[in-house]
């Protein structure tokens, strides 16, 4: 999001088809160090990146001197001449003569153009007839603020609902553990959740041990070192050669993989077989 606002405080008069200045900054916003905008000392600003931004203002009056009241007008600056001309885009009145003036609009920033100048540069502009008091009352004679939304968030963001509703298809990765080979975990994505469950029978006899055994590791699933926080612990259910009672075991998830831990070392028959099933939130930090 980027974001600039700023205050006038100083009561000098404004003259015809002068600039508006701001003296006094509010907030602004940065992309890696660098300012997204830049304020003139002639009260214009420039805008550095690509987008569609929003802009408000308002302006204090203590009397209008016109014939008509005061009015002010957005200008932008089109670079494509030389020298640059300001093209108006926006205006606010009032009518009334003592009232205050406000008014918004809002200005598209290509890429061509920040691509060709480096930026774009608007500006608020006196249009009345003659020169604007401020008003002596209000300590804030008058504020502008942009804001808009950059296009690198927005593709994030559209990217993330595409996810957010594409099935992926189903992946079974088995082990490459020695003593759970013909074991395997298969998975079907829904945009950032992820279901895996338990596949395959063990090709033979093995002896687990008291240490972490992995199923599947992110070399096999990627996605999986995208997991955040403390393990998942989950039931994975074995049957001693698919034939005995069923044996209920934890079984983790973390962003090192999918892994049992025995409690106690076991002699495991071929033909047993390897159930589970998890479902978890993986988020790809580039969406993040």
């Amino acid at each position: 999001m980027y974001y600039i606002q700023r205050e006038r405080n100083i009561d000098t008069q404004i003259a015809k088809d002068a600039i508006v200045q701001f003296d006094t900054p509010i907030s602004f916003s940065m992309t890696d160090t660098q300012p997204d905008f830049q304020y003139n000392i002639d009260g214009s600003i420039d805008i550095f990146n690509i987008g569609v931004f929003n802009i408000q203002w308002f302006v204090s009056q203590m009397t209008g001197l016109g014939n008509e009241g005061q009015s002010f007008v957005l200008r932008k600056m089109n670079y494509d001449t030389s020298p640059g001309v300001w093209v108006s885009i926006a205006s606010g009145t009032s009518h009334a003569k003592f009232a205050s003036s406000s008014g918004f609009s809002t200005v598209d920033v290509t890429e061509e153009e920040i691509n060709l100048y480096g930026k774009a540069t608007v500006a608020l502009f006196n249009s009345s007839d003659t020169v604007v008091k401020l008003s002596t009352h209000a300590h804030t004679k008058a504020g502008i603020m942009l804001d808009g939304i950059d296009l690198l968030t927005l593709s994030k963001k559209l990217a993330e609902i595409e996810r957010s509703i594409t099935i992926s298809d189903v992946r079974t990765r088995m082990s490459t553990t020695t003593v759970l080979m013909g074991l395997g975990a298969s998975v079907i994505s829904i945009g950032p959740t992820f279901n895996f469950w338990g596949v395959g029978t063990l090709n033979a006899n093995q002896a687990w041990t008291q240490t972490n055994i992995y199923l599947v590791t992110p070399v096999q699933f990627p996605e999986l070192a995208w997991y955040q926080g403390d393990p998942t612990i989950g039931t994975v259910w074995f049957s001693s050669g698919g034939t005995g009672v069923p044996q209920a075991m934890p079984i983790y998830i973390d962003s090192t993989g999918i892994y049992i831990r025995p409690s106690n070392n076991i002699n495991v028959n071929a033909g047993t077989t390897f159930k589970f099933t998890q479902a978890l939130i993986l988020v790809d930090p580039a969406f993040i």
